[in-house]
Formats: structure tokens, sequence, C-alpha cells
């Protein structure tokens, strides 16, 4: 498989895994607060992470680095997961679509 396949098939699986994680999280909020929903959601990614890291090995990580990780950290997922569970607990799949339709062009320049 060629490169630009690979990136195809890789866009296309994040897209389709994005999609369904919005699904996943609207259904999700019919059992459970938001902040418990994300709790959870963190608490899974963390221990993916941990198995991960047992797997692999812990990066090396300078001190001067921590500052930055954690400022990092605190507004991606910590801040985006918030605001994002929380939208999709007060909007539709379908106003999501088009917001992101209208917005991301003028905020990130990009167009269809």
């Amino acid at each position: 498989m060629n490169t630009k396949a690979k990136t195809f098939l890789a866009l296309s699986l994040t897209m389709i895994f994005w999609g369904l994680s919005f699904i996943g999280t609207k259904i999700a909020l019919t059992s459970f607060t938001p902040f418990i929903y994300i709790f959870f959601r963190f608490i899974l990614a963390s221990m993916c992470f941990l198995l991960l890291f047992l797997y692999r090995g812990f990066p090396k990580i300078s001190t001067s680095d921590h500052k930055k990780l954690f400022i990092t950290a605190l507004f991606q997922p910590g801040l985006y997961f918030t605001f994002e569970t929380l939208s999709s607990f007060e909007i539709t799949s379908f106003q999501m679509f088009y917001g992101t339709l209208i917005f991301a062009p003028l905020f990130f320049m990009q167009y269809p």
C-alpha cells in the first residue's frame, strides 16, 4: 500500500472514530452526567496509556518540559473534552455537523 492510500485510510478511520465518539457520547449522556462521563473517559485513556508505557517503556521527559506538558494537558484533552461533552449534551449531531461546516472555514481557513 502506497503512502497516499495509507494516509487516506488513516484519515478515514479517524473520521469514523470521531463520528462514533460523538454518537457514543450522546448515548452515554443518557445514563451519566457530563462530568462523570468525562471522568470515566479519562480513566480509560489513562489505563490505555499505562499499558502502552509498560509495553514500550516510559518516555524520558526533562523537568523543563513538565510545565509545557501540564498546560497542554489542561487544554487538550482537559478543556477540549469538557466543552465537547457539555456541548453534545445540549445540541444534536445535525447542529454539530453544520456548525463545523460553517465555522471551520472561518477559523481555520479550510474549505471543503
